[in-house]
């Protein structure tokens, strides 16, 4: 399974620079850039900067929300509900369009309409994003038996917990916090991919 690293709003775009690199350095695959508290124009400033350190290290750059902006700077991006239409992101080349699912119905849409991978959950409680509801186990498994993209789990997954994970024919799994938690970013990562040993 790969990690899939969401960075955290709030941050000035020097320790992003940091957190980003040290991610990446310690194993990360995929970077999305997500603050929903800055506006526009700083949100396309600060991933112009990004994506040059991740393009640096040969792995995946995804816009959050922003189809225009990842059209811009030549991103990927993972579309909500209410952002941007995946057709659209289709319809314009978007290489990775992403999408977020708690049900079959979520999946088979977002699939029809172009998406290419899935972000499932909530697997667990978090603090990251409010009210976000738990995926049951049902709904879970009939995304993962009834699709054929690749799958990231998200929500609240963290060095204690994601050892549950790893028996599931996921792709990789999303974290925030986890990994953000004290700013020892590179540790971190390191850490949880040292105890969840099959992430290698």
């Amino acid at each position: 399974m790969k990690i899939y690293f969401i960075t955290p709003n709030d941050y000035e775009i020097h320790e992003l620079e940091k957190m980003v690199t040290e991610v990446l350095e310690a194993g990360v695959e995929i970077i999305q850039y997500r603050d929903k508290n800055i506006s526009k124009d700083v949100f396309l400033s600060n991933a112009k900067r990004l994506k040059k350190i991740v393009d640096s290290f040969g792995k995946t750059f995804i816009v959050n929300d922003y189809l225009d902006v990842a059209l811009e700077i030549g991103a990927d991006v993972h579309l909500g509900k209410t952002d941007d239409s995946i057709e659209d992101a289709k319809a314009a080349g978007v290489a990775v369009i992403g999408a977020s699912a708690k049900t079959l119905l979520d999946a088979k849409r977002a699939i029809e309409k172009g998406a290419t991978y899935l972000g499932v959950g909530s697997m667990f409680n978090t603090t990251t994003k409010d009210h976000a509801e738990l995926i049951t186990s049902s709904d879970l498994n009939e995304i993962i038996q009834n699709t054929d993209v690749p799958i990231y789990l998200i929500g609240g997954i963290n060095e204690e917990n994601c050892t549950e994970l790893l028996g599931l024919n996921v792709d990789g799994i999303c974290m925030i916090s986890a990994i953000t938690k004290d700013g020892k970013y590179k540790e971190n990562v390191e850490r949880i991919i040292e105890k969840c040993t099959q992430l290698k």
